[in-house]
């Protein structure tokens, strides 16, 4: 994994659940430092899991930019069979006021949530006929 570091501080990595177990190679002498694997010991993953979560923490002052995280040399495995994934690379649109990313507006900002300046009990319908009683036949 690869990003730039002049604009994160640290970078987390938590396994998913008590399936997802994460390792990373820490030894400074070993070309593998840094490379991390995420596995599980249960048989049988078929489909598409959240396997970690991946956190970066931002430095201070960090301007408005877009940037990305590359993973390169991604495989999968069942214990047997190893798959080869490819490189894949994580856009992200660092913005330097808090937004919610699903809806910045063109600045990249967000509105603040506004408060209603009155309050009002709801509305109850009137009504001005007696309710009708079923007749007995």
């Amino acid at each position: 994994m690869s990003y730039d570091e002049t604009l994160f501080d640290e970078v987390n990595i938590k396994a998913e659940g008590n399936d997802w177990h994460f390792e990373q190679n820490q030894d400074k002498n070993n070309e593998n430092c840094g490379k991390f694997v995420i596995y599980t010991m249960k048989d049988g993953v078929t489909e598409n899991q959240k396997v970690a979560e991946i956190t970066l923490k931002l430095k201070d002052n960090v301007k408005t930019q877009i940037t990305e995280v590359k993973f390169t040399k991604l495989q999968s495995s069942d214990g047997e069979v190893s798959v080869d994934e490819g490189d894949k690379t994580a856009v992200i649109e660092v913005y330097h006021t808090k937004v919610n990313p699903q809806q910045p507006d063109e600045q990249g900002t967000q509105e603040e949530p506004k408060t209603p300046e009155t309050t009002e009990e709801p509305k109850t319908p009137e009504t001005t006929e007696e309710p009708k009683t079923p007749e007995k036949t």
